[in-house]
């Protein structure tokens, strides 16, 4: 390598001799998600679709409870507690929550 190889010239114009261990070191940013952070969203995604599914569940189960045998809850009623499930849990508008699955 010449010395004219291991010159570094600034912004200002200036050079100065820059080892080549240094030449060799200049490192970039690395872009993207950080390491881990889409299997945390999903693990947080499954934990709130869990909650929610409990939730509907438990609500379900008293309404059932209070209403008079032989009668049965609304499906109206019932699409309201799974909506309301979904806002407090913060679930998109794409996530259904099947009843078959109460």
């Amino acid at each position: 390598m010449t010395s004219m190889d291991l010159t570094k010239t600034s912004k200002a114009g200036n050079s100065a001799d820059v080892p080549p261990e240094e030449l060799l070191s200049e490192s970039t940013t690395k872009g993207g998600r950080p390491k881990g952070s889409t299997n945390e969203c999903k693990d947080n995604f499954q934990l709130c679709f869990l909650q929610a599914r409990n939730y509907v569940t438990t609500e379900y189960n008293k309404l059932q409870v209070e209403t008079k045998p032989g009668k049965h809850v609304k499906k109206v009623v019932i699409n309201e507690i799974i909506n309301q499930a979904k806002l407090k849990y913060k679930l998109p508008d794409h996530v259904t929550i099947k009843m078959d699955k109460i």
